[in-house]
């Protein structure tokens, strides 16, 4: 719950400052860095090894008759890649509309 929190409230932080034109250099250096490419290979990353950790839990979870023997760590690292995978897609989006509108009203 923190690292969704944090990871959250750091997206929300450099939204803020995008939208607001703070620190113009800082955004400037974002915005070379944080590409759409690389923001959609990032949360694809994040959701697929997200998916392989919940993979191996599934198949524990059918052979066993649909029972669970144990709590699965890794299932629940699992989990929280996929949800920050999905951060990761709505922050990249959330950042290509952003320059496309600060680019339009800058003209």
């Amino acid at each position: 719950m923190c690292a969704t929190l944090g990871y959250s409230s750091i997206q929300i932080g450099v939204l803020a400052r995008l939208m607001h034109g703070l620190k113009p250099r800082f955004v400037d250096r974002l915005q070379k860095r944080m590409t759409f490419d690389r923001g959609m290979i990032a949360s694809g990353g994040l959701s697929v090894a997200g998916l392989v950790l919940l993979g191996n839990l599934t198949y524990h979870y059918l052979k066993h008759g649909l029972q669970l023997e144990a709590i699965s760590h890794p299932a629940i690292l699992g989990l929280l890649l996929i949800i920050l995978g999905f951060q990761t897609f709505g922050f990249t989006l959330l950042m290509e509309v952003s320059k496309r509108v600060i680019s339009k009203s800058r003209q």
